[in-house]
């Protein structure tokens, strides 16, 4: 046999093809107590540490928190990327923080032709208690352009917390956009996270919830608020002449017991009512209680903006 052939194991006799050496010898089973029977030498190498050996949940839990952690990064560019181009010449955080929420910019899409009065009536609110710097545009798809007055509509404001030019000092972004939108008004807060609020009582029912986080702890109040809210979206805002009459009557009946819709004082339900009849036109038409009450509503402080704004349109 040549030495470039392979080598077999020998054949120890000739009913054998062929013959292995066994691996472990009796020789090596040293017996370390009289309970074993026999103890045979590791095959496999021992892991010095038993807690070194592979955990597939530990494995997940760490792929989780870096994928977590790139998830972080991202958002964080994509924050940069939504406030623009001051937020690279600034490491300041925008906004306050409300109820654990950190706001940025609100961004409402406004018609020209219906101007969200109850949206003037909360601005006038919020701006007491914050810097909140308000910017008007008007969107190119918009065929007749707005008036001057409707261009410049915040110069009739009188925020007791004057804004500052520089929008990173200012606690609170207010954006309106001239458009044609559905609804008349939507609301955009976060494009990230969010789908558009469409209609001037649901951005009003974020603007309430913005001054007054605790708006929903009550869970009466705030049922019976929203009740006449949603009452005043049907019948006032959205409603036919029957309906808006329909809602006229339900307002006599009410405010013949009492000076406010809800509680003892002023509150959502008879902002959205009141904006409702004095973009429809029917202040003159209301029976003499709904008159006093518009009275009085008109006479309370947060309505000093809007007023201004209604005496110039």
């Amino acid at each position: 046999m040549s030495s470039s052939e392979p080598s077999f194991p020998s054949v120890a006799d000739s009913g054998e093809m062929y013959h292995v050496k066994p691996y472990h010898s009796f020789n090596n089973m040293n017996l370390k107590t009289s309970e074993d029977m026999y103890y045979v030498k590791r095959i496999t190498k021992a892991h010095e540490k038993a807690d070194t050996l592979n955990n597939p949940i530990s494995d997940l839990e760490r792929q989780q928190a870096a994928i977590f952690a790139r998830l972080k990064r991202i958002q964080d560019e994509l924050d940069k990327m939504s406030c623009g181009s001051e937020c690279q010449e600034s490491s300041q955080t925008l906004g306050p923080v409300l109820d654990n929420v950190k706001f940025q910019d609100l961004v409402i899409g406004v018609d020209p032709n219906s101007v969200p009065l109850s949206v003037l009536i909360l601005y006038q609110e919020l701006s007491r208690s914050l810097k909140v710097k308000p910017t008007i545009y008007v969107h190119s798809s918009v065929e007749k352009k707005p008036s001057p007055k409707l261009r410049n509509l915040f110069d009739f404001a009188s925020p007791l917390k004057k804004p500052e030019d520089s929008r990173l000092s200012n606690d609170l972004l207010l954006t309106i956009i001239y458009k044609n939108v559905r609804q008349g008004c939507s609301l955009m807060v976060n494009p990230e996270k969010q789908t558009f609020i469409y209609g001037e009582v649901n951005v009003a029912r974020y603007f309430s919830r913005l001054i007054n986080p605790s708006y929903d702890k009550d869970p009466v109040q705030s049922t019976l608020i929203d009740a006449w809210v949603d009452k005043a979206s049907l019948l006032l805002y959205n409603g036919n002449a029957e309906q808006k009459n329909e809602m006229i009557k339900d307002l006599d009946s009410t405010l013949s017991k009492r000076k406010w819709l809800v509680g003892h004082d002023l509150s959502l339900a008879d902002i959205v009512s009141w904006s409702g009849i004095q973009k429809n036109k029917l202040a003159k038409l209301v029976s003499p209680n709904v008159e006093v009450w518009m009275k009085t509503c008109a006479s309370h402080p947060m309505f000093s903006f809007v007023n201004k704004v209604l005496s110039q349109l």
